[in-house]
This record gives C-alpha cells, structure tokens and sequence, in this order.
C-alpha cells in the first residue's frame, strides 16, 4: 500500500432485484493525501437581461457561472445558474388596429359584358394585445361593365343560302 494515497471503499447494502437498477460506481476510490478538499464555488450573478415585454407582465434572468467545480469529494453545486422574474406587468395601452386608404379600382376583368373590379388598402399598425383583432375589409370587388358597348347589342343568328344537291 503506498502511504501517499488514501483510500475509501463501500459495500452493496442490497443487491437489485427483478428489473431493479444496477449498482453503477466504484466499490473503492483512491485519493493523494497531499490534496485539499474543494467546494463548489460560484460566480456573482450578472445584470438583469432586459425583460421580454414592454408591458403587459415579461420576464427576465440573470446568470452566473461555476468559479470552481467541487473536487475530491468537496460539496457539489447546488444552487441554480440562472434565475427568472416578471417584469414590466402594468397592463398595456390599447393601440387599435390602422389601415391605409383603398388603392384605385383596378381595370373591369371583362372587355365586353359584365365583368369585375377590386381595389385594397394595406394593414399600417396592428392592434395590441388585448385588444380587438383588425375587422375592417382590405379588398372590395364591384361589378363593372366592359368598356366595349357593341357587344351588348342583341345579334340573332341568321341562315346562310343552301348548297345545291
């Protein structure tokens, strides 16, 4: 045995059973005696990140790091790396939906005879949360007549003469 390491060892207490999880581990560990036991020890905690939201109830976190990790058999970490709380709760104003004004109606889709025009707007500012959703039309369509009139007139089919036998 060399006088330079310490050594420690543990028993099974109870063997597993049927499906039961295995014993994982070593049964005895090894050690130099010249090292000292080390602690978990942890960073401050950052900044606040911004929250989230504007309004309406965010969150945010802040976090912090491992300054050393637990070694020969010092206590682990145990506390949280990152933290979360609400930010910003007070209720948001209500900001209603806005749209632009309608484009030109576009061109009949008939040259001659009944056919069909639209025009649109564009949606310029979404409501906020909470609040009512866009009800207004973004497009219209109208019946429009082509620009042809000739084609309106009544034409009634007519013969043509008869061949010869």
């Amino acid at each position: 045995i060399d006088d330079r390491l310490s050594f420690r060892q543990r028993l099974v207490r109870q063997q597993p059973g049927y499906l039961g999880t295995l014993c994982m581990g070593a049964l005895k560990e090894a050690r130099p005696c010249d090292l000292q036991v080390e602690d978990c020890s942890l960073s401050a905690w950052s900044p606040w990140d911004p929250c989230d939201r504007a309004c309406g109830g965010g969150q945010q976190q802040r976090h912090r790091e491992v300054s050393a990790v637990a070694s020969t058999g010092g206590k682990e970490c145990e506390d949280s790396l990152v933290e979360t709380r609400g930010c910003n709760i007070n209720p948001c104003e209500d900001v209603a939906c806005e749209v632009s004004d309608w484009s030109d109606w576009n061109r009949c889709s008939a040259i001659c005879g009944a056919g069909q025009r639209f025009r649109h707007r564009d949606l310029t500012q979404m409501p906020s949360d909470g609040s009512l959703g866009c009800t207004m039309d973004l497009s219209q369509v109208e019946a429009c007549e082509g620009e042809r009139m000739d084609c309106l007139s009544v034409v009634d089919c007519t013969w043509g003469e008869w061949s010869t036998w």
